[in-house]
């Protein structure tokens, strides 16, 4: 039986997200897209869903696998809000860094599909 539960679709959804991105499937990972996304990056940079996937398609972001837990989930109807983190490196523009980031991430159904409407990542303090 399959688990319909907010959670179990929160976790599925970010991991589809989050595998196809670390893949290089950006044809996958734009498919989680919604045209009106805004994703604001850990260092405050914003991009929508066109400016993000022409940033990963040239090379200026190159993930590697994100581990991604999630701390809660909040079903709104229509929406669906994630909190969690994201723990991963990255190449951006050439230089490698790592991220341990807090972040939201915002689902809208359209239709009987789940797309990224808006996600924030926060850089947690260093210790």
């Amino acid at each position: 039986m399959t688990d319909s539960s907010p959670d179990a679709l929160a976790a599925a959804l970010e991991s589809a997200r989050y595998d196809a991105l670390a893949a290089g499937d950006y044809a996958a990972f734009g498919a989680h897209l919604d045209e009106e996304l805004s994703y604001i990056h850990s260092s405050s940079s914003v991009d929508t869903k066109a400016s993000y996937l022409a940033q990963l398609e040239s090379g200026f972001y190159r993930y590697g696998p994100v581990e991604h837990p999630i701390d809660r989930v909040l079903d709104a109807g229509g929406l669906l809000f994630v909190y969690g983190g994201m723990v991963c490196d990255v190449l951006v523009d050439g230089t490698q860094k790592h991220l341990d980031n807090v972040t939201t991430a915002i689902w809208r159904r359209s239709g009987e599909a789940w797309r990224l409407v808006h996600f924030q990542s926060t850089p947690r303090p260093k210790a």
